[in-house]
């Protein structure tokens, strides 16, 4: 109101979207002060993607002191970051011999790990250049320890050894809430030829 700012519990704010009223809460800004007001809206109501809102400021007093006012504003809703952390790998191992890979999927800000109690995770993994029966590569998830995954699998599964890449892709389910981020990583796998003793 000429410039001066109105602070007044008879305003109320609104915000909708195409689909109509959405949940969201409002408070004043203590910071730069009257006539700021901080609108939240919660993301776990939408999808991911652009989202347009139209805010509706409504002055609920008895007097009509001030006109009704709107804005258009939009913000991008994106899905919870994740990370992927390698924390036991293999060492170089003879052929025939076992190897067990040890990640840990979590929540990229909460450090949380990613459970798949809910089914939401999937694991794959490829070899680079190499015909490998998929099969015989098992993928864990370790009971009582959220976000542990372990992969293992017996160096049988290739036919030469030497230095083999292991290509490991983590994803949540596509449209799902928290909509987590995938995450890939490359490790070097070692395969020995095995010690021979000749008498």
């Amino acid at each position: 109101d000429d410039a001066v700012g109105i602070k007044s519990g008879l305003v109320v704010f609104s915000v909708h979207n195409a689909s109509g009223l959405v949940s969201s809460s409002y408070s004043y800004d203590l910071v730069l002060g009257d006539g700021f007001y901080i609108i939240q809206v919660s993301a776990s109501q939408f999808g991911l993607g652009l989202q347009t809102f139209t805010v509706y400021a409504d002055w609920q007093g008895t007097v009509p002191k001030y006109h009704d006012k709107s804005l258009i504003t939009s913000g991008n809703v994106v899905g919870q970051e994740s990370s992927l952390t390698l924390l036991l790998g293999a060492e170089p191992t003879a052929y025939l011999g076992n190897m067990t890979y040890l990640f840990f999927y979590r929540d990229y800000y909460s450090s949380t790990g990613i459970s798949n109690d809910t089914g939401h995770v999937f694991i794959y993994v490829s070899f680079q250049g190499e015909t490998v029966d998929l099969n015989l590569v098992d993928i864990i998830a370790i009971p009582g320890q959220d976000g542990n995954y372990s992969i293992q699998f017996n160096t049988s599964i290739f036919s030469r050894t030497g230095l083999i890449y292991m290509d490991i892709s983590v994803n949540w389910a596509k449209g799902v809430a928290p909509y987590y981020s995938n995450r890939t990583d490359v490790i070097s796998v070692r395969v020995l030829q095995r010690d021979t003793l000749l008498q």
